[in-house]
């Protein structure tokens, strides 16, 4: 979950703008930023033990521009770098979406279909890391995000630079014990098939509630890995073969990445259910029949059909994603707002009459025999100057709230989509400045009392050239089926303001401030 910023984060990182805490790991800490363009990123900034070490910076520069050639769909793709700064950083695609570690913590164990449609986006995205010549060496369920429109595999490749320096740290062990494999665990060198090794330990993790060998300190789960049989007692029949290959202790015996896609993309898309029911992401066990494709719904809109995923959203088997309707930071950007004709000519005119104002007591004063700009008396000196530099303020301060200058504050409203009319309650905060906070809350109304409640936040930006963009962030409180998407409006005129929902079998939203 996102974390304000500390008194000792910097404001920014390079080029981008930081928003928000998202975690730190082994490497460092991990923020929100935005790019001089708006585009959400997780900037990654390297801790200062490891920026003290010249053989981590060069191995860090090399690692990270072969992860920026890694291009799969499955893959949250790296996107700008620096080794050379005081401490390195780098920055990847934001992926709005809970880790696997949370889903499974806060939900429980994945149903079968599910389990087999994660595994087979995961075994792509290995498929691209490793056609750029990479290893991931750190699979684990904390560097996989459930986004709305698959799996996202993040961290891959840089974790080779810090081998050398943590090498030299007693009792330190590369990777993540328990979902490391056997040849990593022992020092060797390490190819493709370990991380083959590390998704099964993470699908098991996934249908399981727990990685195959168990918890406890790093060395009895190092030891485990590398001597002891995996625990599949949790994982349904029908992976259990395919998990157990995956899960061999000879790298040859493993299946590859592409062999993993075929085989999980098949059972994913079996045609025939385990038992005839419909899984859920917190109904464990055997389940179900092929999943249709679903559309993403708006705030608070339920999935199209019952959703195996309620956190992060419903998920077809591969080859039937949706194509997300949401906004910048995971889906198209809605197109920037410029300056159009009809606004253009409204500009023009506003500042002709403003024009026309000053002018107007000037020429009446003249056709009286009374200079507006010379001698002494009311309408001259200093005083008349002040008083129309106040008033020219004043004018601008009207301008600008009518251009919406801001727009924080409690909204409430409704919106339509395919659950029908829904109560909305925007509280928005931010607005002057270069970053917008929301906190969406949703509910049901009068004509339709069978919506839920539920609430999200929102991070995004505001002018009143380009409106309000919002984009989801993280659930506060989710009804089962429900999925957040983003929002979109022109800058609002008074206390009234209308845009669009992003989403399909949505139309617009309209709140009014108070």
């Amino acid at each position: 979950m996102a974390e304000d910023l500390q008194p000792t984060d910097p404001p920014a990182v390079g080029p981008y703008q930081l928003l928000k805490r998202l975690g730190a790991g082994g490497m460092g800490q991990v923020y929100l930023g935005r790019s001089p363009g708006g585009r959400l990123v997780a900037v990654k900034v390297i801790r200062p033990e490891l920026s003290a070490d010249p053989g981590f910076r060069a191995r860090f520069a090399r690692e990270a521009a072969a992860a920026r050639t890694v291009s799969g769909v499955y893959t949250a793709p790296v996107v700008d770098a620096d080794p050379d700064g005081p401490q390195p950083w780098l920055a990847t695609a934001y992926v709005p979406g809970p880790s696997l570690t949370e889903a499974v913590s806060g939900n429980g164990p994945l149903a079968p279909s599910a389990v087999a449609s994660l595994g087979a986006g995961l075994a792509e995205g290995l498929q691209a890391i490793h056609a750029a010549g990479l290893v991931h060496r750190d699979l684990k369920p904390s560097n996989v995000l459930l986004a709305d429109d698959g799996p996202r595999v993040i961290d891959f490749g840089i974790s080779r630079a810090v081998d050398g320096s943590m090498l030299t740290q007693a009792g330190t062990v590369l990777g993540s014990p328990g979902f490391l494999s056997p040849e990593q665990a022992e020092g060797h060198e390490v190819g493709p098939a370990s991380d083959v090794f590390s998704l099964g330990a993470v699908l098991v993790f996934a249908a399981a509630g727990q990685g195959p060998f168990g918890t406890g300190t790093v060395a009895s789960l190092v030891y485990r890995v590398v001597n002891a049989e995996p625990d599949l007692s949790g994982v349904p029949d029908a992976l259990r073969p395919l998990l157990e290959r995956c899960l061999a202790k000879d790298p040859a015996s493993r299946p590859t990445a592409s062999q993993l896609l075929t085989e999980l993309a098949a059972a994913a898309a079996a045609d025939v259910s385990w038992n005839g029911r419909t899984s859920t992401l917190n109904a464990p066990g055997p389940a179900l029949a092929p999943s249709p494709a679903v559309t993403p719904g708006p705030p608070g809109s339920p999935a199209t059909v019952p959703g195996q995923w309620p956190v992060p959203g419903h998920w077809p088997s591969p080859g039937q994603w949706p194509v997300p309707a949401g906004p910048p930071g995971w889906g198209p950007r809605p197109p920037r707002r410029n300056l159009g004709e009809n606004q253009f000519f409204l500009v023009v005119m506003v500042v002709v009459c403003i024009v026309i104002a000053a002018a107007v007591p000037a020429a009446v004063g003249a056709l009286k025999g009374h200079p507006a700009s010379s001698g002494s008396g009311s309408g001259s000196g200093p005083g008349a100057s002040a008083a129309a530099s106040a008033s020219a303020r004043a004018s601008a301060a009207s301008a600008r709230a009518a251009a919406g200058a801001s727009v924080d504050g409690l909204w409430a409203g409704t919106y339509v989509c395919n659950q029908g009319t829904t109560g909305v309650q925007l509280s928005i905060s931010g607005s002057s400045g270069d970053t917008v906070m929301a906190k969406v809350n949703f509910f049901p109304v009068a004509s339709n009392p069978g919506v839920p409640d539920g609430s999200y936040e929102m991070v995004g930006s505001y002018s009143a050239a380009q409106g309000l963009v919002l984009n989801p962030d993280y659930w506060i409180s989710q009804p089962p089926g429900y999925q957040m998407v983003g929002l979109t409006a022109a800058a609002p005129r008074g206390n009234s303001m209308t845009g669009q929902v992003q989403g399909a079998n949505c139309t617009t939203f309209s709140v009014r401030r108070g």
